[in-house]
């Protein structure tokens, strides 16, 4: 077969086929020279069904609800850094900006907090 075949199409399984320049004597001493890896055995998998990995639906609805909230929290924030950039703000001003900076950010924490909290529950 070496003095005929001067290109080989390899089967390899599961729908492979490796196209192999040379002879089937050049072929096996390729397959020869490759270092052998082995499979670790699978594992089976097993069926988590409890409900402590899960979240309930009032979780589910309240994390969609969260990051809804957050961004716009977030926006609020951006929008209210944006207005101590005015030089005629006077300093009642600023205090009453500031107090309210404060309590978004303090929002945005707050639920940046319990947004990890679901999440982490729901990853378990």
């Amino acid at each position: 077969m070496d003095k005929v075949v001067d290109h080989l199409l390899v089967f390899k399984g599961n729908g492979d086929v490796e196209d192999f320049p040379g002879n089937y004597s050049d072929y096996r001493s390729y397959e020869d020279s490759k270092p052998v890896f082995k499979k670790e055995p699978k594992k089976d998998k097993i069926w988590k069904g409890s409900s402590k990995n899960k979240l309930s639906y009032n979780e589910e609805k309240e994390l969609k609800n969260i990051e809804t909230k957050i961004k716009s929290l977030v926006y609020k924030k951006k929008e209210l850094e944006k207005e101590f950039v005015n030089d005629s703000l006077s300093q009642d001003k600023i205090l009453l900006m500031s107090k309210e900076l404060e309590k978004v950010i303090n929002e945005i924490n707050t639920r940046e907090e319990r947004w990890f909290e679901l999440s982490s529950k729901l990853e378990e």
